[in-house]
């Protein structure tokens, strides 16, 4: 039996692989967003809703990307993984929760 040896290519194994990842779902994200897509399915998202999610990805990439005194053979420092990782789950939260945080305001 052959061996699916091309599903194993999508598995990020560097920090650049992890960047290239969220460059794409950034990418793909904007392109649903700019050619109405989301219309389809009935789904009305807010536009400052997406914009936070396109932060946490572009925040998430630079900071897999560029990091604290790491060159390109180095390992993922922890402080960039931390970075990365707090980045894209605090924009994504404020993503999703955009309508409640903008009536209610950071209070509840």
């Amino acid at each position: 039996m052959p061996k699916l040896t091309y599903l194993t290519k999508f598995t990020p194994h560097s920090p650049t692989e992890l960047a290239r990842l969220c460059a794409f779902t950034m990418t793909f994200g904007c392109l649903i967003w700019n050619l109405d897509v989301l219309t389809f399915f009935d789904l009305a998202p807010i536009e400052e809703s997406f914009q936070a999610f396109v932060l946490g990805l572009a925040l998430s990439a630079t900071f897999l990307t560029y990091g604290i005194g790491r060159n390109e053979n180095q390992r993922l420092h922890w402080f960039d993984a931390f970075l990365a990782v707090s980045s894209i789950g605090l924009l994504w939260y404020v993503s999703w929760n955009f309508v409640r945080l903008k009536e209610d305001g950071y209070s509840t």
